[in-house]
């Protein structure tokens, strides 16, 4: 359960919803398209989502969480600093979101599944699958919370 609540306090949600806005101001439409921006952000999180599944085998889960999430934390002051402080190159911005969608899918992203799946039991664990979900349902919406509170700051 805290690898959830975990999950859903990193922020991926809004980053993900407010992108093509992110790569409008980041990348110049003549250099590269929003939409081709958006798929190499797609591409990243499959790909780290498919590198973590090995790394979590190899490291382990608590290495994988606790990095992950320290880059993720460091990356959400840098994007932050550079949207409203504009200290850098634009591009800075998208590059600073790939790097949070690569290491948010390296821990947060990926471990509360597999480890939901690597715990329970098969007899127990569609119950308690539901259970999370239901529990999902409701950080969900506080992820709309944090969406508003994001259009609202910015």
């Amino acid at each position: 359960m805290t690898f959830m609540t975990i999950n859903v306090f990193q922020g991926m949600a809004v980053v993900l919803v407010y992108s093509n806005p992110l790569f409008k101001e980041a990348i110049p439409e003549e250099i590269l398209s929003v939409a081709t921006c958006s798929i190499i952000l797609a591409i990243v999180c499959v790909v780290f989502g498919m590198i973590a599944s090995y790394v979590i085998d190899r490291n382990g889960r608590r290495p994988l969480m606790i990095i992950s999430s320290v880059i993720v934390g460091l990356c959400h002051v840098a994007l932050g600093t550079q949207i409203h402080l504009r200290w850098g190159p634009p591009w800075f911005t998208a590059i600073y979101v790939y790097l949070l969608a690569a290491s948010y899918h390296c821990g947060a992203g990926t471990v509360p599944y597999v480890f939901t799946s690597e715990v329970f039991l098969p007899e127990v664990k569609m119950e308690i699958d539901s259970n999370i979900l239901t529990v999902l349902l409701n950080l969900s919406l506080f992820r709309l919370y944090l969406l508003k509170a994001y259009n609202f700051i910015i």
